[in-house]
C-alpha cells in the first residue's frame, strides 16, 4: 500500500473548543460530541484512523477559529502559548514518534 501524508488534519486543545462550539451549533448531537472526541484525541484513536486510511505522517492544524476568534488579544496570546505548550508535551511528542506531525498555531 502506498503510504501517505495527510496535511491539515484538525485538532482542537481545551482553550478552543468554545470557540469552536458555535461553528458546529446546528449539527446533530451525536455527530458533534463524535467530531469533539475525535479533535480532542492525540492517542490511538487517531493513530489507528491514520492506520486505517494508510497514513503515515499527519500534519495537524488547529481547528477553526483558532486564535483570531479572541477578541482580548493577551487571552489570544495565553490561549495559543498554552495549546502550543500542550502539543510540546510528553504526550503529544510521544505521538510525533509514531507519524504525528505539528503544524504552527493558526
Amino acid at each position: 500500500m502506498v503510504q501517505k501524508i495527510a496535511l491539515e488534519e484538525h485538532f482542537l486543545s481545551p482553550e478552543y473548543i468554545k470557540p469552536w462550539l458555535p461553528t458546529v451549533a446546528e449539527m446533530p448531537a451525536a455527530k458533534r460530541d463524535y467530531l469533539l472526541g475525535a479533535l480532542t484525541d492525540f492517542g490511538e484513536r487517531r493513530l489507528a484512523a491514520m492506520d486505517n486510511a494508510g497514513i503515515k505522517r499527519a500534519v495537524l492544524a488547529l481547528a477553526g477559529p483558532g486564535a483570531q476568534a479572541e477578541r482580548n488579544t493577551a487571552k489570544a496570546i495565553r490561549n495559543a502559548i498554552a495549546m502550543a505548550a500542550r502539543l510540546a508535551s510528553s504526550d503529544v511528542v510521544a505521538q510525533v514518534t509514531h507519524g504525528v506531525a505539528v503544524a504552527g498555531v493558526s
